[in-house]
């Protein structure tokens, strides 16, 4: 059943990984779902009207989202070119996809892979209003292929590294500004992206409008973590609520802390050694001799 609350699309579309016989595109979804990938050649113009667009893809995919919570059904969707004689996708060219939803496939389980052929998709992303500047679901949307009707698209890696293109970012931590001046240096880096993809559908002094090799080809985000525990504090609460949504419940997790007042939990706690060093029955009384002692106890735990 659908939740009025939350959005049919959480996240995504995200084109996850592109190689010469593969295109793989990520959704997280509020509700289970067929995903059914189609891959276009070249620039793909749908046209204003919202309705299901299928047009003629060179190559689909398709596979069931996977159940993570309630109301949160992640998809992986995989369109594979098989050997030859089938040609594969070149650089130097532009692609567009679609992603089409058809119910759930039953039968076939969470995250099963898909025959397209067996689907009959009701609704994608142009029916959706994605491809249109205006909002969808009462909040603010812009045209997935920044002209309006146009499907998203990419291009592959071209073949001389100096025309390679990669974007490369670190963490990724809403909310974050610099306190030393007023928050008004504080830019969301990749939006950033933008100015590079509408520089490549503009032309430059050195290329045409649409050169497959001006536009960026891949992005890397190599930061340690995505600071879900280091968010702004009134994001937090907003956070806890949506997860609680999406999971449909709290989600307890596993955990030692804190420890009962016994010598057994604490040294569970703190993941003790056994067993310990000289036989001693409990942490404490290795604590206490290697202290009276004049001896650093937890030098020599790390050396045991």
């Amino acid at each position: 059943m659908a939740d009025p609350t939350l959005p049919f699309i959480l996240a995504g579309p995200i084109l996850r990984r592109v190689e010469p016989r593969l295109v793989a595109v990520w959704m997280a979804l509020s509700e289970p779902r067929a995903l059914q990938l189609n891959v276009f050649e070249g620039r793909q113009q749908t046209g204003t009207g919202k309705f299901v667009f299928l047009g003629g893809p060179i190559v689909r995919g398709a596979a069931n989202t996977h159940r993570f919570g309630a109301k949160l059904h992640v998809g992986v969707v995989v369109a594979e070119i098989g050997g030859p004689p089938a040609q594969p996708l070149n650089p130097g060219l532009n692609y567009s996809y679609n992603v089409l939803f058809a119910p759930f496939v039953e039968s076939a389980g969470q995250g099963a892979k898909l025959n397209p052929a067996s689907l009959a998709p009701n609704d994608d992303l142009k029916k959706r209003g994605l491809l249109l500047n205006e909002p969808v679901a009462g909040r603010p949307n812009k045209a997935l292929g920044y002209d309006e009707g146009e499907l998203p698209g990419f291009a592959l890696p071209p073949p001389t590294l100096t025309d390679l293109r990669i974007l490369h970012g670190s963490c990724r931590r809403p909310g974050f500004a610099y306190f030393e001046d007023d928050g008004t240096k504080s830019f969301d880096a990749l939006a950033l992206v933008d100015d590079l993809i509408l520089e490549w559908r503009r032309g430059t002094a050195e290329a045409l409008p649409f050169d497959a090799n001006v536009r960026p080809h891949q992005l890397f985000f190599t930061g340690d973590q995505i600071y879900a525990d280091d968010v702004s504090t009134p994001m937090l609460p907003m956070l806890n609520r949506l997860g609680r949504a999406l999971i449909g419940g709290r989600e307890i997790l596993p955990t030692r802390f804190p420890p009962a007042n016994d010598d057994k939990s604490r040294e569970a706690y703190v993941n003790a050694p056994k067993p310990l060093p000289d036989k001693f029955k409990t942490l404490r009384e290795f604590v206490e001799d290697r202290r009276k002692n004049n001896k650093d106890p937890l030098a020599e735990l790390k050396r045991d």
